[in-house]
């Protein structure tokens, strides 16, 4: 799970550096780049934050960074919920694996740990959206109360 987080925040850190030098998106990554995203991705996170509150100019403050930062983690996790899901799902059959059949059942329940947990919040997902389409139709003010 740390692993795919991980790998995660460093690519982001490295596109925000491209990003604060007006690099484009295809231009190969440079070594200051990294560097360049820790701090970018604050600014960027603060500003986010600031329009979240109403504010159109200013610097912003550490309640804008806080926002900004929570709704990008937010952002990341629903575009990402099968990977790190999975990740997670693979992590605890390792463990119940390994409890229930030493090395062997390490890799076979990391296996389907982290299999059956992409399914379920792949299938989970399907019906929300059909949920959502459905609801898509109602005009404003107008409730679903037929329970499904």
């Amino acid at each position: 799970f740390a692993a795919v987080v991980g790998v995660d925040t460093l690519r982001g850190t490295v596109e925000a550096g491209k990003r604060s030098r007006h690099a484009k998106k295809e231009e190969k990554a440079n070594v200051t780049d990294f560097f360049r995203g820790v701090g970018y991705s604050a600014v960027e996170a603060t500003h986010k934050g600031m329009i979240r509150r109403g504010a159109t100019s200013g610097r912003g403050n550490v309640v804008d960074w806080v926002v900004g930062t929570t709704e990008n983690t937010g952002e990341y996790l629903n575009k990402n919920k099968e990977k790190v899901g999975s990740a997670g799902g693979a992590s605890a059959g390792v463990v119940v694996g390994t409890l229930l059949g030493g090395p062997v059942g390490a890799v076979v329940g990391g296996i389907v740990g982290g299999v059956a947990t992409r399914t379920t919040i792949h299938e989970i997902d399907k019906q929300v959206d059909k949920k959502h389409a459905k609801n898509s139709d109602l005009k404003p003010g107008q409730l679903a109360l037929d329970g499904t």
